[in-house]
């Protein structure tokens, strides 16, 4: 069974979209499921979900908003001869007006960390308006928030608002992010080329 990651989903859709069920829910929307054995037979009416993992899909209100807290629901499938397999979806929500980091125009996981291939690492912020101000310092390796507050090489912002650095060597990376929002984000970045 092949079910896209709800980031992956998104990643071409604009903050603020207007959420429906089908993305979690409907065949082709939410996932594909099918029997490689048997020809690339149709499984998707088979697709149950198991556990919504916490998150409410009837009503988005009753849920979290904190992409730092992850739902993660469970889906599964079986073929004619009752093999099953099961898929789990990791969905973060986040609210319409909070501040969003992307590492290279991708929103990093729940826990801030994510990879590049290249070597050069961009630094975005969503939800972000022009006129305010962040600050961004980087160090080689995995660092915490209290070890960055301090150190590190400050980034400035490019003419698209972007906060770049390049010609890095493979390993670890750590941004440190402040706005004046009072945001802080840490982003752990595993750079490969």
């Amino acid at each position: 069974m092949k079910i896209p990651q709800w980031v992956k989903r998104n990643e071409n859709t604009t903050m603020g979209e207007t959420y429906s069920k089908d993305y979690l829910t409907k065949p082709n929307v939410a996932f594909k499921a099918y029997d490689e054995f048997a020809k690339g037979t149709d499984l998707n009416d088979r697709v149950i979900i198991k556990d919504w993992g916490g998150f409410n899909p009837d009503d988005i209100t009753q849920n979290v908003f904190d992409s730092s807290i992850p739902y993660t629901i469970t889906y599964e499938v079986s073929d004619n001869a009752h093999n099953t397999t099961e898929v789990k979806r990791t969905v973060r929500l986040v609210g319409m007006y909070d501040t969003v980091a992307l590492v290279n125009g991708k929103l990093p996981d729940y826990a801030g960390r994510s990879e590049v291939e290249g070597d050069e690492i961009s630094i975005s912020l969503k939800n972000f308006s022009d006129t305010s101000t962040a600050y961004v310092r980087y160090q080689k390796g995995l660092k915490t928030i209290g070890q960055m507050k301090k150190k590190g090489t400050m980034v400035s912002k490019d003419e698209n608002g972007e906060f770049k650095v390049s010609n890095l060597e493979r390993g670890w990376y750590t941004f440190y992010v402040q706005t004046d929002k009072r945001d802080y984000f840490n982003l752990q970045v595993y750079l490969y080329n």
